[in-house]
């Protein structure tokens, strides 16, 4: 059950979907002046810094990966979404 739910929502995010929204998000910053403030830095050695690390890693990959290899990938997900999916 849970990768024929997974599966699916991967090649959802995988396209990264947006829509803007149509209203104003300004009320939901805690500081209209400063919507962004600087965050700090996790120590050094912090899993919350690993994982930040490893984050900035896999967004710069998404911008170097071969597009074939993507589509393959897009490809496969597909025809295992297809063999496993229930007949109505």
């Amino acid at each position: 059950w849970a990768r024929q739910t997974i599966v699916p929502l991967t090649v959802v995010c995988a396209q990264r979907p947006v829509r803007p929204a149509p209203f104003a998000l300004e009320e939901l910053h805690t500081d209209p002046a400063d919507p962004n403030p600087a965050q700090p830095a996790p120590p050094v050695a912090s899993w919350d810094n690993v994982f930040l690390k490893l984050d900035k890693m896999l967004h710069g990959y998404r911008k170097v990966a071969p597009r074939r290899v993507r589509e393959a990938a897009m490809r496969a997900a597909a025809t295992w979404i297809v063999e496993r999916q229930e007949n109505d």
